[in-house]
């Protein structure tokens, strides 16, 4: 019986340390790893909208970006091959005419694409502070 307890205690520390080594990278990273490709909204200048987009690819690769209409009108279309590509782009939304878009990042080696939607909406932002004095 105390056999069997000791090789149940081994087996559990085994699984123990395996489930740990496959956890270390995303725990060397505080538990949050970057996803392979980013879109960020960058803010606006001058009627144009800015945008930012990340390819955390560490090997060197081919990728083909396409930026799209609603209606399937391509806007921009280019291939870029290297590591860790980093890419910004302005776009005049009131030239285009649309307030949706669609930026498609497609790999070559792994045939796989990321597609994100972008979603204009317009506010105008009106702020008043009241602070009392005495």
């Amino acid at each position: 019986m105390k056999k069997a307890m000791k090789n149940y205690a081994i087996l559990a520390a085994a699984l123990l340390v395996i489930s740990l080594s496959s956890a270390a990278p995303a725990l060397a990273n505080g538990g949050d790893e970057k996803p392979a490709t980013e879109l960020k909204f960058l803010g606006s200048e001058k009627n144009q909208v800015l945008f930012q987009l990340k390819l955390n690819n560490t090997l060197e690769d081919e990728y083909t970006i396409t930026i799209t209409d609603v209606y399937g009108n391509i806007l921009y279309s280019n291939e870029v091959k290297g590591a860790n590509i980093t890419k910004k782009f302005s776009l005049n939304m009131e030239e285009i005419g649309v307030d949706k878009l669609l930026f498609k990042v497609r790999s070559r080696k792994s045939n796989q694409a990321d597609i994100f939607e972008v979603n204009r909406n317009v506010r105008f932002v009106e702020e008043a502070n009241v602070s009392k004095i005495k």
